[in-house]
């Protein structure tokens, strides 16, 4: 006799729970991948260099264990469903230490999904095999896809090779803000954006503080929602001087993330004592 209510059980188990898991213009002449494109200043906001980071997560129950003999793993292997679901963040493409890269969230990035699934009370245990995609949408040039080159979790940083070269990238500043610089951010709030659209936000910084017992933080007074995550912010000369990571749920108009030391640090090993 098969256990059907426990085969349904699992299943049921098993997509709530993943589900749960999962959950941010000038172009050059040149396009070739041979192409390397040199820092180049800006007069306006660079939305050529900006990205919406689209992220695409699938989860794939690949084995099954169990000691129950009454239960059919082949069986609950075919019944079970891949899983798939979708984010996004922003990014901008940035000098660094390897060239031009996109600078975003590492949450953005990370692949959250566990290695195994384990239904309460049903002695089985699936094998979960995840996938992230990743496809930078640029405003000027349309789509393309990129890989994780390094991620760092304590400041939320990640950095992305982009699969062609796009545009000039933007420059990091060597000056930090100070308290009440006006500053500005390109971000895509709710995935808002697309071909010749790019949310543009002008706000102020507002200093420091230590968050979650030792970890510090920027504050920034600019508009940030889910999406704005990875959303870069830039002083008056459109340097970048720090990125979002982080919204308040219920402060729509303070955005929290790394600043200037962290993201030169990050980009540039060794450079910052």
């Amino acid at each position: 006799m098969r256990n059907t209510s426990s085969k349904n059980s699992i299943a049921l188990g098993w997509i709530a729970a993943t589900l749960l898991m999962i959950g941010c213009v000038t172009l050059p002449k040149n396009m070739s991948q041979d192409w390397v494109p040199s820092v180049k200043p800006r007069l306006r906001a660079p939305i050529d260099a900006f990205v919406m980071v689209a992220i695409e997560y699938t989860a794939v129950p690949a084995s099954c264990v169990t000691e129950d003999k009454d239960v059919d793993c082949a069986e609950i292997l075919e019944e079970l469903p891949i899983i798939t679901a979708a984010g996004s963040g922003s990014g901008v493409l940035i000098e660094s230490e390897r060239g031009a890269v996109v600078l975003t969230a590492a949450h953005v990035c990370a692949n959250d999904f566990p290695s195994t699934f384990e239904e309460e009370g049903s002695k089985v245990v699936i094998k979960i095999e995840s996938t992230v995609d990743i496809t930078l949408e640029a405003p000027t040039v349309g789509a393309f896809g990129a890989t994780i080159i390094k991620m760092d979790e304590e400041t939320d940083l990640c950095m992305l090779k982009p699969s062609k070269v796009f545009t000039h990238p933007v420059a990091l500043s060597d000056v930090k803000p100070v308290i009440g610089d006006t500053i500005y951010s390109i971000s895509a709030p709710f995935g808002i954006s697309g071909i010749d659209l790019a949310l543009i936000f002008e706000g102020f910084y507002s200093g420091t503080d230590i968050i979650s017992g030792d970890r510090r933080v920027d504050f920034y007074t600019v508009p940030s929602r889910p999406g704005s995550s990875g959303g870069p912010i830039f002083n008056r000369s459109w340097e970048v001087v720090g990125m979002v990571h982080t919204a308040f749920s219920t402060l729509e108009s303070v955005g929290i993330g790394a600043g200037l030391d962290p993201i030169r640090a990050f980009l540039f090993p060794g450079s910052v004592d």
